[in-house]
């Protein structure tokens, strides 16, 4: 299993961020049902919805740290990878 490595923050800062929910669930880890769960969780107790996803066991919480810190990042480069290359 390969380390993601931190990017660079001071260098792209023009990108549009999308939820991070949408986001998962566009790439197929997490339903739509499952966000609509984690956002009501989310109003009641003001958790990260990340870490609501983790917490129930829906993905891990380095994965909502990837897509929330790298995601963003590498899908603005020009040479684009699969999803899977950076897992």
């Amino acid at each position: 299993m390969s380390v993601i490595q931190p990017v660079d923050k001071q260098k792209n800062t023009t990108f549009s961020r999308k939820p991070l929910g949408k986001l998962l669930m566009e790439v197929g880890l997490i339903s739509a049902s499952q966000i609509e769960i984690a956002l009501r969780e989310q109003a009641d107790y003001g958790v990260k919805i990340g870490e609501i996803f983790a917490r129930h066991n829906w993905i891990e919480q380095r994965t909502a740290d990837f897509f929330v810190e790298q995601w963003p990042f590498l899908v603005s480069e020009k040479s684009k990878k699969p999803l899977a290359y950076y897992f």
